[in-house]
Formats: C-alpha cells, structure tokens, sequence
C-alpha cells in the first residue's frame, strides 16, 4: 500500500476525530472568504463615487483585521492538532514497530494534512461563496445602495487571500505535527493513552463556600456595569475584575456546588447514570477551570459584539441623519481663542459675487453667542463645566419650522434649552438640574427656566453638534451678546447640480481670520454609510471568529476529556450498564459542558448590554432586539455544530474502546 493510499485510508478511518478540525477549517475559511469578497459586490449594485470611495475602505480594514484573524485561527488550527497529534500517538508507535522510518512517517503527516486541508478549503470556499451573495444584499442594505441585477459574484481576490492564508496555518500545523511525532519515543507513542492529568478538586463545602462568593462578586460587577457611573468613575474597570475573578471562581466550585445541591434530592442524584455524570464533571474541574472560564469570557465579547455591533452601528447612520435636517450648512468660527466679531453670511456671499438662488430656495443664519452661564458639578465637571451658548428665538424657531417643528413661545424673564447630549447621565444631569428651579443670569438679567422646555432639536447640519446645550432666549436679549459662531443653512432647489454648485460657492468660503466649515445631508449620509457598515462587519466578523474560536476550544477539551474516561465508560459497560444509557451519559456530561460557559456568558452580556444602553443614549435596547435574534441563529448553528459533533466524535471513541 503506497504513503498516499495509507493517508487517504487514516482520514477516512479518523473521520470522527477529525470532524471538529473539519468544522473548524471550514467554518474558519467560510467567513475569511466572505468578509475579504466585500469589496467585489459592488458588482451589483448600482452606486455612487463616494460609495465606491466607502468599498475600498471597507476592502482594506477587511484585509488589515484578518491579519488578527489569521493569527487566532493559526493558533486554533494549533491547537486542534495538538489533539489529534495525541490520539494518534499509539497508531504512529504501531507504524515503528512494524518496522516505517520516520521520513515515512512524516510524508504520511504530510498527505494527510494536503488531504484535510483540501477537503476544508474546497468546502468552506463553497460555503463562503454562496453565503458571500446574501452579504451584497446586506451589503447594499447598509449602504443604502440600489441592487441592479442579481448575479452571482465570486471574488477571485479573496480566493487567493484565503488560499495563501490557510495554506501558511496548515504548513505551520504541519510542521507542529512533525515535531511531535519526531520527537517521541516509541514507549511514549504506545502507552501514550495511559496517561491521564492529575486533578485535585475542593471539597464540597468548600465548593459550596465559593460558589455563593463568586456569585457575590458578580453581583457586584453586574451592579457596577449597570449602575455604576453614579458611584465612582472607575466602575468599569472594576466591574472587569470582579467580573473575571468572579467567573474563574463560578467554574472552579460550580460542579462541587451542584454536586452538593442534586444530592439533596436522591430521587435524582440516583436517576439512571445522574451520579457518573455529576461525578465526571466534578473530577475534572481543577484542569478545566482556566480554559472554561477563557471560553466563557470569550463568548460574552462575542455575544455583546454581535447582538450591539449592528444595532449601534445602524445607530450611527440614525444619528447621521438627524444631524442633517437641512441640505446644507456653512459655519465660520474663531481660531482658537481669537476675538470674533461676528459674520452675516448672506450677506457676505452676496457681497462675494455668489448666487444663492441658483441652488437654495431657502436659506437663513443662526448666530450662537456667548453667555457666561456654566453648570458646575463635581462628577460630571468634565462635561459640564462649560460655558453655555445662546441663540435667539427667532433664529429657533425658524430652523424649528423650516424642519416643520412647533415654535417656541417665551415669556419675559424666561429661558428654553436645547440639547444634543448623547450620554444618557449627562441628560439626566441636566433635567435634575433644571427641574431644581435653577436659573441663568445673562448681561445681569436673571432668566428662570421654562417648565418642559428642553428640546433635542438639531439647528444646522453638522455631525459636531452632540454632546452640546445651549439656552434659548429673546431676540432683545440676545442681540448684545457676543458672537461665538455663525451658520448659514440651505434648503436646496430642484436644480440638478444644487449640491455641487453649493460646495463650489461655498466650499473655503469665509474670512482667513477664522475657521470656515460646509457640511452637507449627502456628505453626512455617506459618512453614516460607511461608519455603520464597517462597524457592522467588524462586529459580525470578530464576533464570529470569538465564537468560533470559543465552541472549538471547549470542544477539543471535551474530547480529550473523553479520551482520559475511557476507563471508566468501559467499567459501566461492565457493571451492566446498557449501551443507551451509557451514550445518553456521555450526551449529558457533554451538553452540560457546553451549556455552563455559554449560560454565564449570556448572564455577563444582558449586564454589559443594559449598561451601555444607559451610558449611551443612541444604544437602545429595543434596537438590540434584531441583532439578539441573530446572535441566538448563529450561536445555535454554530455551537450546536460542534456540541453535536463533540457527541458524534466521543461516542465513536467509545466505540472503538
């Protein structure tokens, strides 16, 4: 029999040892494809300059972060083999023994690896194509982008980025297996399936004892996560060390803690094999307690980055497009801390030769002047201790009616404001403080707050208007305040080219003494595109990558666990334990395994996710919703995958036993 049938025959023979290095090379290749043919479903899509601009940038951070991603699947690859390397160990001293040299041995390896790592290409280049043509829909939704004519689109830059990729894992796997098989004796290859892990695990109270303090320290870090911005500034970090010190400790007594609590009841501590099972868990939870609590950690950044990524990045383009009510807007401002006297825009086109009627049925000016008027507070002085602007109310409410907005009505003696803070806390600051009947006292009139009067209304078009306050005051009033910025905005006409013949007056247009800016609704969404679609792929694809990674770690531990028993389901077997049950045991031990990380893990992200929706005021949680119903989709496609091949694979191992 030559190398190449002998490797061909082990692959087939190995098929259930090697079906979650399959799983993980092909799931691996699919999503690298995908995420690196972004840039070729523009194909189909009908789309602007700027949006082409946005594929290009979605192309090259692709292409930089699988460099990172790269990196995690060559040492899961690794990692993956290293498992295999020791199953294999008692076949490869058979080989010596008949009387293979290792050069043999090693080409053998070789095949083997060309084979596997054929096989997983082929597949997951398959999987990523067909899979590739439902992103260009995503894709374009994302964008906002006509889809002209569907076809399917295979992008031969990324077949060659994935080829060269995983063809450097494998070679680096490669040469991982070679060094083990050359480096063992042939004693060691043989009894290699004798040596098992010494364990020692906590007694019981002891276990009991720890588990109730690890749920207390992440009690802790859930309150810190939650509520913390009101107790001290360093909550999250804190909240991240409790958070870690309390899982650690949740794994290390969990089983012990269980153990104690099922046998309280002996109506089912004694039920079919529940005390085998409860007692495998236990014996292993000294050499498994740091690689399950890597896995739950890792599952809680892949939850919260797949469940929020999309819904804040959508936020994004939201948030965009309320910071674009008008077409267009010019704003001149001082330099630094330079004297600034104050422009009347229109004026000033006018006096420049531009023609604002040829692209604007609409425009009008705002002027925001200087107060004086701080709100100081200790916690929050960062944010707050500042001075607040004004503007008149007149120019309010004209940029509040050209948007179709209500106007304000002031009394004498009374002020508005209008915010655009997009942290929650520093809008719940502000409410308590107005609602605490504070006042403001401009050019030495002391002006009291109107009851309700707090807007969120976006006055120009500009992406720098959050995290602001200003206050809304008469026209008399206002008129001998200094002037702090002026804006000029345009409502465009039915002119075919108005965008372009507003960013040609305008565009640099302003005094050189000062700071001159044009924002537009067409700039602003397209910036919006492009934030939100990055943010989004970043967060499918790191999520991804973490999940995978996570589910092949726990599931390799589980199959070398099951190498290690062995012994022990053979002894069932002997005391007469029937084959049904013995699987059904196996099965148990196993999806408990699988459901302990992922458990914890949804815990740590429901904290995490309602803390950020209250430090964010655009992270909401209804938005969360949609991305959650994905997460569970491909949680329970991929974790199911390899839980279920986890039992296949252990179960032929106790078939073979």
């Amino acid at each position: 029999m030559t190398s190449a049938e002998i490797a061909l025959r082990n692959v087939k023979k190995s098929a259930s040892d090697y079906a979650i290095y399959f799983l993980t090379l092909i799931f691996g290749v699919c999503v690298f494809y995908v995420f690196n043919a972004l840039e070729s479903q523009s194909a189909i899509m009908r789309i602007s300059a700027n949006q082409a601009v946005i594929f290009r940038q979605v192309g090259q951070i692709m292409s930089g972060i699988s460099v990172f991603v790269s990196t995690i699947l060559g040492l899961l690859i690794v990692y993956a083999n290293r498992f295999l390397m020791r199953r294999r160990k008692k076949e490869f001293g058979i080989y010596l023994l008949l009387g293979m040299d290792k050069s043999k041995m090693s080409f053998i390896l070789i095949l083997e690896t060309l084979y596997v790592g054929l096989f997983s290409l082929l597949a997951g280049l398959l999987l990523g194509a067909l899979l590739s043509q439902a992103m260009s829909l995503l894709t374009a939704k994302l964008l906002h982008a006509e889809v002209s004519t569907f076809v399917f689109v295979f992008s031969p830059q990324a077949l060659v980025k994935t080829i060269v990729c995983f063809s450097l894992i494998f070679l680096v796997a490669l040469v991982f297996n070679m060094a083990s098989a050359n480096n063992q004796t042939l004693l060691g290859m043989l009894y290699a399936n004798r040596k098992n892990e010494g364990f020692k695990t906590p007694k019981v109270s002891v276990s009991v004892g720890l588990f109730l303090a690890s749920l207390a320290l992440l009690g802790v870090a859930y309150w810190l996560a939650i509520d913390g911005p009101s107790v001290t500034e360093n909550c999250y970090q804190i909240a991240a060390v409790l958070g870690v010190a309390g899982t650690a400790l949740f794994f290390y007594s969990l089983s012990g803690f269980l153990l104690k609590a099922i046998q309280q009841s002996k109506k089912v501590y004694l039920s079919g094999l529940n005390m085998f099972v409860l007692r495998q868990i236990n014996s292993k939870i000294a050499t498994t307690c740091a690689s399950t609590t890597l896995v739950c950690l890792t599952l809680f950044v892949s939850i919260c980055t797949l469940s929020s990524g999309i819904s804040f990045s959508t936020s994004v383009y939201e948030g965009m497009k309320e910071s674009a009510p008008f077409d267009a807007s010019h704003a001149i401002f001082p330099k630094d801390d330079e004297d600034y006297l104050g422009v009347d825009l229109i004026e000033e086109a006018k006096a420049n030769g531009i023609d604002i009627g040829a692209f604007a049925k609409d425009a009008f000016t705002l002027r925001y002047r200087r107060t004086g008027v701080t709100m100081p507070v200790e916690l929050y002085s960062q944010i707050f201790d500042m001075e607040l602007l004004a503007i008149s109310l007149s120019e309010f409410n004209k940029a509040s009616v050209t948007q179709g907005l209500e106007p304000l009505a002031l009394e004498p003696g009374q002020f508005a404001v209008n915010q655009t803070f997009s942290n929650k806390t520093a809008i719940d600051y502000l409410n308590s403080w107005l609602d605490a009947g504070n006042t403001a006292t401009v050019s030495g009139e002391t002006l009291s707050f109107k009851p309700g009067a707090v807007f969120e209304r976006m006055l120009e078009t500009s992406e720098y208007q959050a995290n602001g306050a200003m206050i809304v005051i008469s026209d008399e009033l206002a008129k001998d305040l200094p002037s702090a910025r002026d804006v000029v905005s345009f409502i465009y006409n039915d002119a075919e080219n108005a965008q372009q013949l507003c960013v040609d007056a305008f565009l640099g247009f302003g005094p050189e003494s000062a700071n001159n800016m044009l924002q537009t609704r067409i700039g602003l969404l397209d910036r919006g595109d492009a934030t939100s679609t990055i943010l989004s792929y970043l967060a499918v694809y790191l999520g991804l990558i973490f999940l995978i990674a996570s589910a092949a770690i726990l599931a390799i531990g589980l199959l070398s666990e099951t190498s290690d028993n062995l012994f022990s389901y053979g002894l069932l077997r002997k005391v007469g334990a029937e084959e049904k049950m013995v699987n059904n045991a196996l099965y148990s031990q196993i999806s408990i395994r699988f459901m302990m990380p992922l458990g914890l893990a949804l815990a740590h992200s429901i904290a995490g996710i309602i803390g950020a929706s209250k430090l964010v005021s655009n992270f909401e949680l209804a938005g969360i919703l949609g991305g959650s119903l994905f997460t569970a989709l491909v949680i329970a496609a991929v974790f199911g995958g390899y839980c279920f091949a986890t039992c296949q694979g252990s179960k032929a191992m106790l078939g073979k036993s």
